[in-house]
C-alpha cells in the first residue's frame, strides 16, 4: 500500500515526528536551579523564647471592647480625636473606660512585641493564615488614644515617649521576617504612630531635651527595604507551596489564577512545567528584590506586558502558563506594596526631620532657610526622597517638606490641604484619602506647624 501510495510514507512519518516532538516536549522541562537565596528564616515556635509564637498565643480568640467604635477600623477612630470638632467624639472618660476594659490585651501585647527573640515562626503556605496580625493594629490604636489621655492629663513629654515605645513595637513587628501581610500591618501602623508624633508636638510645649532624646531612639524606616527583602523572600516560598499543592491536586490550579480563564484545566495542566514554572518565580523574585534597593523611579516593570499568554500556542510554548498567570496577580499588587513602602519612607523621614526641625526653631525662633542648614549640627545629610533619590524637598515659605511621588514631577507640594485643616464636614479619611497633602500619590507632602512657643520647664517624669 505505501508502495501504492507513497505519500503515506511521509504523512506516516510525519505524524509520528509531530507525536514525538509533542511527548518531548510534554516531558521536557529546565533544570531548578538553586532556590537557597530565597530561604526565609524561621524562628523557634516556643513562647517561652520568641515573642512571635507568644504573640500568636496571648491573640487567639483575643476581643476588644471597643464601645460604639468599630473594632477594626482606625477610620473611626479619628472621630474620637479631641482635637478636632466632630459632631460626636467620644469623651475622655469613655475612652479612659475603653483603655481599662482593654489594659489585659495591651499589657500581653506588649510583652510579647517586648522578647528578645521576636521572628517569624511558621512556613510561609498558602494555607497559613496569620490572624495575630490585626490585633496589632488594635494594640497601636489604643496605645495611640493612651498617648493622647496622658498629653490631656498634662505630661505630653510621657506621651511623646509613649508613642516613641509603640513605634519601636512596631518596629520589632515588622522585623520578624514575616511575609507581605504582615510588613502591610507594620506600615499601617507606623502611619499611625507617626501622625500622633507629629500632631504631638504640633500642638504641645515639648522641651529641647526631650526632643533629643526622643530623635536618638527615633526608629527612621532606614531598614525598610531589608524588610521587604524578607517579604519577598517569603511570599516567593508561598508560590512554591502553591505550586506544590498544584501539583497534588489540579484542583487548586482555580485557587492559584481563578476560574475565568479561557481554557480547559486539562490543557492548562498539559502547559504546565514544575521546574519551569518555579524557575520562574525565582528570576522573578531575584529581579523585585535586587530592584528594591533603587528608588521607585528606577523599577522596570517592562517585562510585565508580556505575561498574560491568551493565545494557544504562545500558551503551550511557554510551558510556564500556570507561572505566568499567577505573576500577572501578584506583580501590580507587588507594585502598590513598594509604592506604599515608599510613602512609609517619606512619612518616616518627615517625622524626623519634623522633631529636627522644631529644636532648629526652638534655637533660632524661625524654621531652617534650608534644609541644608541643619547638616551636621542636627543632621548627618538632608534624607532621600524614596521616589528619586534625591533629597528631599523643603519649602521654607510654605513650611512644608514634600516628595515628587509616584508621577516623579515636581510641582512644589501638595495642593491639598493638610489633614490638620479638615473638619467633620468634610467627612475625608485623614488617615489614607488622596485628598490630603499627606498621603497625595503624586505630591505627598508633610506640613510643619508649630502651635505652641518652646517650653521653658524640664518635662514632668
Amino acid at each position: 500500500m505505501i508502495k501504492k501510495h507513497p505519500y503515506l510514507f511521509v504523512l506516516l512519518a510525519c505524524a509520528l515526528m509531530l507525536i514525538a516532538g509533542v511527548t518531548i516536549w510534554i516531558v521536557s522541562d529546565e533544570e531548578p536551579l538553586d532556590y537557597s537565596s530565597m530561604n526565609v528564616e524561621i524562628g523557634p515556635e516556643d513562647a517561652a523564647i520568641n515573642g512571635y509564637t507568644k504573640l500568636r498565643e496571648v491573640t487567639e480568640g483575643m476581643e476588644w471592647e471597643m464601645g460604639r467604635l468599630e473594632a477594626d477600623d482606625w477610620d473611626e477612630w479619628v472621630d474620637i480625636n479631641p482635637f478636632y470638632p466632630y459632631e460626636k467624639p467620644l469623651t475622655v472618660d469613655e475612652i479612659q473606660v475603653m483603655l481599662a476594659t482593654n489594659q489585659a490585651n495591651m499589657d500581653a501585647i506588649s510583652d510579647a512585641l517586648s522578647m528578645e527573640l521576636f521572628l517569624f515562626d511558621q512556613e510561609p503556605t498558602y494555607e497559613r493564615f496569620i490572624p495575630e496580625s490585626k490585633h496589632i493594629l488594635s494594640y497601636i490604636e489604643m496605645r495611640a488614644l493612651q498617648a493622647r489621655i496622658v498629653a490631656i492629663d498634662g505630661n505630653p513629654a510621657g506621651a511623646l515617649n509613649s508613642l516613641l515605645e509603640t513605634a519601636l513595637n512596631v518596629k520589632q513587628f515588622q522585623k520578624a521576617k514575616g511575609g507581605v501581610v504582615n510588613l502591610v500591618i507594620a506600615t499601617a501602623a507606623h502611619k499611625i504612630v507617626n501622625n500622633e508624633i507629629a500632631y504631638l508636638v504640633s500642638h504641645y510645649s515639648l522641651p529641647d531635651l526631650v526632643l533629643q532624646e526622643v530623635l536618638a531612639r527615633y526608629p527612621r524606616n532606614e531598614d525598610s527595604q531589608t524588610s521587604l527583602t524578607y517579604a519577598l523572600q517569603c511570599e516567593f516560598q508561598f508560590c512554591l507551596s502553591v505550586l506544590t499543592a498544584i501539583e497534588g491536586d489540579a484542583d487548586n490550579l482555580d485557587y492559584a489564577i481563578g476560574t475565568s480563564n479561557e481554557y480547559p484545566r486539562p490543557l492548562r495542566m498539559l502547559a504546565y512545567k514544575p521546574n519551569t514554572t518555579r524557575n520562574s518565580f525565582y528570576r522573578l523574585y531575584e529581579l523585585l528584590i535586587a530592584q528594591s534597593t533603587l528608588p521607585i523611579e528606577q523599577h522596570d516593570y517592562s517585562f510585565f506586558d508580556n505575561l498574560e499568554h491568551k493565545d494557544l500556542f504562545k500558551m503551550l510554548r511557554s510551558g510556564n502558563f500556570v507561572g505566568e498567570s499567577m505573576h500577572h496577580i501578584l506583580i501590580p499588587a507587588i507594585q502598590t506594596l513598594t509604592n506604599l513602602l515608599a510613602k512609609l519612607d517619606f512619612l518616616s523621614e518627615c517625622t524626623y526631620l519634623y522633631l529636627v526641625i522644631r529644636l532648629y526653631q526652638l534655637e533660632h525662633g524661625t524654621l531652617p532657610p534650608t534644609l541644608d542648614a541643619l547638616v551636621p549640627a542636627y543632621i548627618d545629610a538632608v534624607p532621600l526622597d524614596p521616589f528619586d533619590g534625591k533629597p528631599i524637598r523643603y519649602n521654607p515659605a510654605r513650611a512644608i517638606i514634600y516628595s515628587v511621588g509616584n508621577d516623579f514631577i515636581d510641582a512644589g507640594g501638595s495642593s491639598y490641604p493638610s489633614r490638620f485643616d479638615h473638619n467633620a464636614a468634610d467627612f475625608i479619611d485623614r488617615y489614607d484619602s488622596n485628598e490630603i497633602a499627606e498621603w497625595d500619590n503624586t505630591e505627598p507632602t508633610f506640613h510643619i506647624r508649630f502651635d505652641v512657643e518652646p517650653a521653658a520647664a524640664s518635662p514632668s517624669e
